[in-house]
């Protein structure tokens, strides 16, 4: 079995190292049982501030890649709950991912190791206590967070804009100048005369700083912010209210006024064939900046007329999403650009020689199975067995550990090297190969697009526009380019 040992360490809170968890405190008692087995240390695997309840931490994801090429002989940790709390995800990452490939785990303070029968069936009655204590926790806690919001009490997490925690009494206390920010923002909606975008706009223009310090306010935090029952003086948890024991911002009149109107007004959402139809994806040929939709009314002494348009962002709209300081491309016609996109993908459906002559193309540039790749991987497996080799002569005691330190040095920046260009190579290939599985897909959905475009609500056209196009080009001269997702 390979000599190397990995070593994981895990930490959740700052407060864990009381109770002999902190990451030196399970690195000094590793490396003295490393040292004890007369192993070898590969690597220190360290995840601080992150919990065991997934595996979606940056140190274990190192360390499965390393175990997936089999770099080492053994894993060791403190605990088994500092590898997961999770029974599954115990039981995935030593069944199928260490004992697969011969690499034993041990859990020195549980004194087991997968190398042993008595070990193996430890693992699973340990896996199940992890997992148990996981939920045990998580229980009390909800339970604790729930009579908190019956109390009235903070709840921890995010503070509502216009307020401060105070610490003493435990509870929020308003904020004056913040405070007189909310009741505006409740005022102008009140008019009927403001869109939760054009409060985030005049916020912006009178460079109130937002929630969280930024310049900038949005539509979706005016919105958030109009519906938080936090400023008549309640709490929401879990989809309940409860009275709060902070002061209210706004009286519950305006507040139910308010939000009656937002429920009034976007009950409905419209439905028009040219409505808001390629909004994410279309843009500026002239600046770059994405193009928003914009409905613009306006009156006559004969007539009322209403157009939509697109509109790029360095024209009109936030400024944070512009990209220069003018542009002249000018207010685009929803209608005529949406037909033009769709007239070309139609003949698309009918003539699809412009994708196949693409497939062809990305087909041309897939390299040969037996290219530099495997060259690599020869030298790299090569590189391999010297470290084995020199190991190995360490052992029988033929060179000192300063000459085998001077050999190995070097056979790992190559390592390093050759793994890193093996890398490269073939994640190319897999973007090579996704882009024609795309264009293959593409060109089987037009003609499920041209056939159905007339029954299918606007929603749904929108959504089958998204899996087909990457990007709309809309210029100055109204020239229109279309990039497909291939």
């Amino acid at each position: 079995m390979n000599n190397m040992c990995a070593l994981y360490l895990r930490v959740s809170t700052d407060n864990q190292a009381d109770h002999g968890v902190s990451l030196p405190a399970q690195k000094s008692r590793l490396m003295a049982y490393i040292k004890a087995q007369g192993w070898d240390l590969f690597k220190v695997y360290m995840d601080d501030g992150y919990s065991g309840k997934d595996l979606d931490r940056p140190a274990m994801k190192q360390l499965l890649k390393d175990a997936k090429q089999n770099k080492f002989g053994h894993v060791a940790v403190i605990k088994l709950d500092r590898l997961s709390r999770s029974q599954k995800d115990a039981l995935y990452l030593i069944e199928d991912i260490f004992n697969a490939r011969d690499i034993a785990f041990h859990s020195i303070s549980e004194s087991f190791d997968t190398s042993t029968p008595f070990g193996k069936a430890s693992l699973g009655m340990l896996s199940v206590f992890a997992q148990l204590e996981r939920e045990m926790i998580v229980d009390r806690i909800l339970v604790a967070k729930k009579e908190c919001a019956k109390q009235g009490r903070y709840l921890g997490g995010f503070i509502p804009y216009g307020y401060l925690y105070n610490d003493s009494l435990k509870k929020y206390v308003i904020e004056p100048i913040a405070a007189h920010t909310v009741r505006s923002m409740f005022d102008m909606y009140l008019t009927g005369q403001y869109s939760f975008g054009a409060v985030a706009e005049k916020l912006t223009e009178q460079k109130i700083p937002t929630p969280r310090d930024g310049k900038y306010w949005d539509k979706t935090t005016i919105k958030q912010m109009l519906r938080n029952p936090a400023y008549i003086g309640k709490l929401r948890h879990r989809g309940q209210i409860y009275d709060g024991r902070h002061d209210p911002i706004i009286s519950e009149e305006q507040f139910a006024t308010v939000n009656e109107m937002i429920k009034n007004r976007y009950v409905q959402p419209r439905a028009k064939e040219d409505d808001n139809l390629l909004t994410g994806f279309i843009y500026c040929g002239e600046c770059g900046a994405r193009m928003r939709y914009k409905n613009h009314n306006w009156n006559t002494s004969k007539k009322k007329y209403n157009q939509q348009y697109y509109i790029c962002y360095t024209q009109y709209g936030y400024k944070h999403m512009s990209t220069a300081d003018s542009c002249d491309c000018g207010f685009k016609k929803v209608l005529k650009v949406n037909q033009a996109v769709i007239e070309y993908l139609f003949s698309l459906a009918e003539n699809p020689v412009e994708i196949e002559n693409k497939i062809k193309e990305i087909n041309s540039e897939i390299d040969d199975p037996q290219d530099d790749n495997e060259m690599l991987r020869e030298e790299l497996a090569s590189i391999n067995k010297k470290i084995d080799r020199w190991y190995v002569a360490y052992e029988n005691g033929d060179i000192d550990s300063e000459q085998l330190s001077g050999r190995i040095h070097k056979l790992r920046n190559r390592q390093a090297e050759l793994e890193t260009q093996i890398s490269i190579v073939e994640e190319a290939k897999s973007i090579k190969k996704q882009r024609i599985i795309s264009a293959q897909a593409i060109k089987e959905q037009l003609p499920e697009l041209s056939k159905s475009w007339s029954i299918i609500t606007p929603a749904e056209r929108r959504a089958l526009l998204s899996r087909i196009i990457r990007k709309v080009k809309v210029y100055k001269d109204n020239n229109i380019e279309i990039e497909l997702r291939f």
